[in-house]
């Protein structure tokens, strides 16, 4: 093959060339009249940033958590405790039902359905104990309890990973118990929501909205702080799901079989300050997505056939098993005589049933 001339420019040969920005080419000899001329809008080189993962930090010591602290409120307010026919289900230690304490919160868990049976919390919405916003914390990060086996509790591999619209529920919200006295408490209370033990299988609009900070289940709490009078910036909140054996759905999202709960309870308690003697008050909750489950299925149903009620704390113990301390039970602010209804439909946040002012049981 022959060369052209090194002196010589081959027009016949054709040289395309696409750039970006400024370039200078210069073919054949350099010619004294022709001076390179420098780059004078050249931007500088990019600075290349790794974004960090930031991860929840838990604190890894278990056995010097504080938990639920019944006189939280100024009154006492025992936990919950569960009816003898469900107590062969409760995990157990040494002979005795085992209650896990976590950074502001406590639970019991079934052993039966590894899912916790009822949860207590102690909420604190004081602005200056509230120092971060979600983001700030790190990247939601589900772990087991190392203090129980992990096949008492269901984790990703069983459920959350195969399945492709559920999420891991919190039953305990990290909203009610991410607060502190420092800054490093608030941390680690927030993280510790995030154990398997604290979730539930929960459909991905259920959890985002009706379960979320801002969907009606979610600000029920509000109503009550913002009815009621005077009750200060602490609540304390009982919650689970109702684990129904007969009518819970069984389903494999191809890690095994689970049962999947169709309803939730919680029970939010405060005490007003408006009278001489506090008044403990108790709001009973009962969350019920079986209508929707039964019509569109377990995997598509409709956020809007979501039905929350009041009811009375009688009526959660009998659909749960789960039971309340008799000051607890006296403070139920549902309707107690036979010919009342024990059950309201709550479709919006005024349909929420305040009482008013000292029209219940005092506080011991």
């Amino acid at each position: 093959m022959d060369r052209p001339n090194s002196g010589s420019l081959d027009i016949a040969r054709g040289i395309s060339i696409t750039v970006q920005g400024t370039a200078n080419f210069y073919i054949g000899r350099a010619s004294a009249s022709v001076v390179p001329q420098p780059v004078l809008d050249a931007a500088p080189a990019p600075t290349l940033t790794l974004a960090v993962e930031k991860k929840l930090r838990f604190d890894p010591d278990y056995a010097h958590r504080p938990g639920y602290k019944p006189d939280f409120l100024g009154v006492t307010v025992p936990l919950p405790g569960v009816t003898n026919v469900r107590k062969p289900e409760l995990l157990m230690k040494d002979g005795t039902p085992l209650v896990l304490k976590y950074h502001h919160y406590s639970l019991a868990m079934s052993k039966h359905r590894r899912l916790q049976l009822w949860s207590a919390v102690n909420v604190d919405y004081t602005p200056s104990k509230r120092r971060k916003e979600r983001q700030e914390f790190g990247t939601d990060t589900w772990i087991p309890d190392p203090r129980i086996a992990g096949e008492d509790q269901i984790q990703d591999q069983e459920l959350y990973d195969p399945a492709k619209k559920f999420d891991r529920g919190h039953i305990v919200r990290r909203d009610d118990t991410a607060w502190g006295n420092t800054a490093d408490e608030e941390i680690l209370a927030n993280s510790d929501s995030f154990h398997f033990t604290n979730s539930t299988p929960q459909h991905e609009q259920f959890n985002r909205a009706a379960f979320g900070f801002h969907g009606l289940w979610g600000e029920l709490e509000n109503q009550i702080k913002s009815q009621s009078s005077n009750v200060g910036n602490k609540m304390s909140i009982f919650a689970g799901p109702i684990l129904d054996d007969q009518n819970d759905i069984d389903h494999n999202f191809g890690g095994g079989p689970v049962k999947v709960p169709r309803r939730f309870w919680k029970v939010v308690l405060v005490v007003e300050e408006a009278a001489t003697t506090p008044t403990l008050r108790a709001y009973g909750f009962v969350l019920d997505q079986s209508k929707a489950i039964d019509e569109f299925g377990l995997e598509e149903f409709s956020l809007g056939e979501f039905a929350t009620f009041q009811v009375a704390l009688t009526e959660i113990t009998g659909d749960s098993g789960v039971t309340f301390h008799a000051d607890v039970l006296a403070a139920d602010t549902m309707p107690t005589a036979p010919h009342e209804s024990k059950r309201i439909r709550i479709k919006s946040l005024d349909d929420v049933r305040i009482p008013v002012p000292g029209s219940s049981r005092k506080a011991a």
